[in-house]
């Protein structure tokens, strides 16, 4: 219970409508985007192809 008190301060802004920032989107913005879409997709990836593989290598 102790922990969800950390998580929260994380997770409760992104469901907050406020926005301290400008509507316009900056290329810090477009760059952080990107990074994480790249990140998801390598892990996404990263993932699978270890799925498919590992059994390949699994003594029978």
């Amino acid at each position: 219970v102790a922990s969800l008190f950390y998580y929260l301060r994380w997770i409760a802004p992104l469901f907050r409508d406020e926005s301290p920032e400008p509507a316009d989107e900056s290329s810090e913005s477009r760059t952080a985007r990107h990074g994480a879409v790249t990140a998801a997709t390598l892990s996404l990836v990263l993932g699978v192809a270890a799925g498919l593989i590992l059994p390949l290598f699994a003594a029978s």
